[in-house]
């Protein structure tokens, strides 16, 4: 009997709250698996396809972080409702560079979504691809093999981490993110109307308190049932 030709490499989607260490075990995963691991392109290839900056796209996001911003997104017509001023928890970053102030219209919530989703697809169907965050568990095709994981870790290994990464002392990198985490939560709830922590949507959940990166990463490879090896990858064959 013909061997059957192994199946494509399913897509994989790491999805995490602020500062749990996800993107670094997508990373890890996708140069385990030799794939393509993307994250900030998402913006990009959006920003192509809505023809509108980076910087609108963030805005949009930020403005539907919490009650206040998303009361002003619905109660404000001018530029102000991408809710600069109101930028909370972000520490820098050129976040509303290249906004268009003359403009008439603004992005609506219909624009970002159908644009993130026909992102998503397209870089599924492509295959090979290790995608983090923005939602992107939500958006791969359903006739495309994916493997969706979820990354924890505790409060208090998260504010360490934020600690070394923002330069914070202890008790305001707690304070950072706390307010990270409704941020990112009330992002998910409201404008992509999804529970991000509801681990019934994710395939695996990896909790980081008691292992490494690299731990994270292989048990990513095991789910799987693909093993890494110098030269190159390959499907696991069952052994009867």
């Amino acid at each position: 009997m013909p061997n059957k030709s192994p199946e494509p490499m399913p897509v994989i989607t790491i999805t995490g709250l602020p500062e749990c260490g996800s993107d670094i075990v997508g990373r890890e995963v996708a140069g385990l698996t030799q794939s393509k691991f993307v994250d900030d392109e998402i913006h990009e290839e959006m920003s192509l396809r809505l023809r509108r900056s980076v910087g609108e796209i963030r805005a949009l996001e930020l403005s539907y972080r919490s009650w206040w911003s998303r009361t002003l997104r619905a109660s404000v017509n001018s530029w102000e409702r991408y809710a600069w001023h109101d930028s909370g928890f972000e520490m820098g970053g050129d976040w509303f560079g290249g906004l268009d102030h003359g403009q008439d219209d603004y992005l609506t919530e219909y624009q970002y979504q159908r644009a993130l989703k026909g992102v998503i697809r397209k870089l599924a169907r492509e295959g090979k691809v290790v995608m983090h965050g923005h939602g992107s568990h939500l958006f791969v095709p359903s006739d495309v093999r994916v493997l969706r994981v979820l990354v924890t870790a505790t409060e208090g290994l998260r504010a360490r981490r934020a600690e070394v990464q923002l330069g914070l002392s202890h008790r305001h990198a707690r304070k950072w993110l706390k307010r990270a985490d409704r941020a990112a939560v009330s992002m998910f709830q409201h404008l992509l109307e999804n529970e991000l922590l509801d681990e019934s949507q994710y395939d695996l959940v990896l909790n980081l308190e008691d292992m490494s990166y690299e731990m994270a990463a292989q048990q990513v490879i095991t789910t799987l049932g693909f093993t890494s090896r110098q030269d190159g990858f390959r499907e696991l064959l069952p052994t009867n």
